[in-house]
């Protein structure tokens, strides 16, 4: 008969006696760099032992950016809300609050940075939900209008997560 047990070296010790070492999902925090210790010897014989140690790193899972919505089409002047409530962290971290950077591309048929109709560049808000409030944008007039891609950019401490989904087409002889 044999006597075996696994210890985890962390902030926190961890023992188990079985010859299988089960960890729960998220029982080990991101970040930190482990050893793992499996001991055997047996049990009518102590001097008949071994041991074995393995370090191991468990690395941040990846942010998920998401875009809520599909491919938008409407008149000049109305208003248009971005959403990213949907972007996840699979490690539920709560040290480090999301930011949310946004950006508007000229697809077709101008391309190009988002222009108002004014001329200026068009700034969008820091926020996971800006409302862009009467959309105006310089571009080409034409029966199909201009077409605009959003991305989104997610950042959480050390990681981030970008993705550029949101097509949003205007015309100005559309009407809702």
């Amino acid at each position: 008969m044999c006597l075996m047990t696994w210890q985890a070296f962390s902030a926190r010790p961890y023992k188990s006696d079985t010859l299988q070492l089960f960890l729960p999902k998220k029982t080990l925090p991101p970040g930190t760099s482990y050893t793992l210790r499996f001991d055997g010897r047996q049990w009518d014989n102590p001097s008949v032992s071994s041991s074995v140690e393995f370090d191991f790193y468990v690395q941040s899972a990846a942010l998920e950016a998401v875009i809520t919505g599909g491919a938008v089409l409407l008149s000049e002047g109305v208003d248009v809300t971005l959403d990213a409530t949907s972007s996840r962290d699979p490690d539920d971290e709560t040290a480090f609050e999301w930011e949310f950077t946004w950006q508007c591309e000229g697809v077709s048929p101008t391309a190009g940075e988002c222009k108002t109709a004014a001329g200026d560049r068009l700034e969008l808000p820091r926020t996971h939900t800006p409302i862009l409030a009467g959309l105006l944008l310089a571009g080409a007039a034409g029966p199909d209008g201009q077409e605009y891609k959003f991305t989104l950019s997610a950042r959480k401490g050390g990681r981030y997560a970008t993705v550029g989904r949101l097509k949003v087409e205007t015309s100005p002889d559309f009407s809702a």
